[in-house]
């Protein structure tokens, strides 16, 4: 049976992929939100990109950091590197 081995600071494990269909493997790591899950993907295709453009009308002036988070159909979360604007009225 195909497995993934997972080795970190934390903890070691293998998930066997063929038991892995709706519900994800997880370890729990013993603290708030700290744990390791191994998800399946989709079998359908996904979109290759997305487009968007928001206004942040109460920023100020300078130097700012915006981060991007997005949340999957299946609920996973992503976030983005820091992305700065230099931005001048």
């Amino acid at each position: 049976m195909p497995t993934v081995r997972v080795e970190a600071s934390l903890c070691q494990f293998d998930a066997v992929l063929d038991e892995i269909q709706e519900e994800p493997f997880r370890v729990d790591l013993g603290g708030v939100d700290q744990h390791v899950e191994v998800r399946r993907m989709h079998d359908a295709p996904l979109p290759p990109a997305m487009a968007a453009q928001i206004a942040d009308e109460t920023a100020p002036a300078g130097d700012l950091a915006y981060w991007i988070r997005v949340r999957q159909e299946d609920g996973a979360v992503a976030w983005s590197s820091p992305i700065f604007v230099r931005l001048t009225r």
